[in-house]
């Protein structure tokens, strides 16, 4: 017997469900005992019709009690599903039943239809199949998650391109702001640069003053917003407790999500391609506003000093 939480209409219930030898699937309400379904699990259940969902019993074939004639039960005495025992996924909302018992309630004998292998790394899948070539041989149909939801999967790839242009976007836009800020800057220092250059600094001199400190700002916000960021990702489910405890209800409920905790993965390769590309930006950026800088012509900016 497996005890689970079912969504059933709008309303998640306590049930208990139980596959016995006859062929039918019940499912009750746990808690009130009500019948909530009934219906076979072997599809060529012969000896009952179907279960009454009020009184619980089954409507049995007249054929069934053999009194005039013979009649070949099925199932048969060994039953659809005996004491082997059954498990429930959450995830994918399927009972799972030992491989024996599927090929003796499908006829299958020895063989086996298709056999589905989880491994730990999906993204190896490829490299597990192969294996498996090698192995089982030609004669064997094999296929990932990626060929079995192809739509799932090109909807993946398009996702992680698209969030990559927009980060990268966000970057761009950002240091728009970045710019402008160093030119107000620039502006404002022209008299402190006008000195410097009568002093003797040079324009290279210049340059690598404003470049330095406009791309120690940079990089220190690339750092502030890698902290941040990796640190949501690496402690989301601390995060999501803390959040649930303060607010006093369960802001991402299993029962509505099939997912007990907020999914996040941290791809490393994403990471520092964004990285890279925020560095270039940063870089870029106050080189232009260095260079701008470097320009100014010292009389021409002390002269209304």
């Amino acid at each position: 017997m497996i005890l689970a939480d079912l969504k059933i209409g709008d309303k998640v219930r306590k049930v208990a469900m139980q596959a016995p030898k006859n062929g039918f699937f019940y499912v009750l309400d746990r808690a009130t005992g009500e019948l909530l379904s009934a219906d076979k699990f072997q599809d060529n259940v012969n000896w009952a019709s179907s279960v009454d969902l009020k009184t619980g019993r089954p409507v049995e074939a007249p054929e069934a009690r053999y009194l005039e004639s013979p009649f070949a039960a099925i199932p048969g005495p060994l039953g659809s599903h005996n004491w082997h025992p059954m498990a429930f996924s959450p995830d994918t909302g399927l009972v799972y039943m030992p491989l024996e018992q599927a090929q003796i309630l499908f006829s299958r004998g020895d063989g086996a239809d298709e056999i589905e292998m989880r491994i730990r790394d999906p993204e190896r899948s490829v490299e597990v199949m192969l294996a498996l070539r090698e192995r089982l041989g030609p004669d064997v149909v094999l296929y990932d998650w990626r060929a079995k939801s192809q739509g799932l999967s090109d909807a993946l790839v398009v996702e992680r391109n698209v969030m990559r242009l927009i980060l990268m976007t966000q970057v761009l836009i950002a240091s728009f702001a970045v710019v402008i800020g160093l030119l107000m800057l620039v502006k404002n220092k022209s008299r402190d640069m006008a000195i410097l250059r009568t002093m003797g600094a040079t324009k290279g001199s210049i340059q690598r003053v404003f470049f330095m400190a406009s791309a120690t700002l940079g990089l220190i916000g690339l750092g502030l917003g890698l902290i941040f960021g990796l640190g949501f990702c690496l402690f989301i489910g601390p995060i999501q407790d803390f959040v649930s405890a303060v607010l006093g209800f369960d802001i991402f409920p299993g029962t509505v999500y099939s997912l007990e905790s907020l999914p996040a993965k941290v791809e490393w390769v994403e990471v520092l391609i964004v990285s890279v590309f925020t560095i270039l930006i940063v870089f870029s950026s106050t080189a232009i506003a260095a260079w701008w800088g470097s320009l100014f012509d010292p009389v021409e900016a002390l002269r209304y000093e």
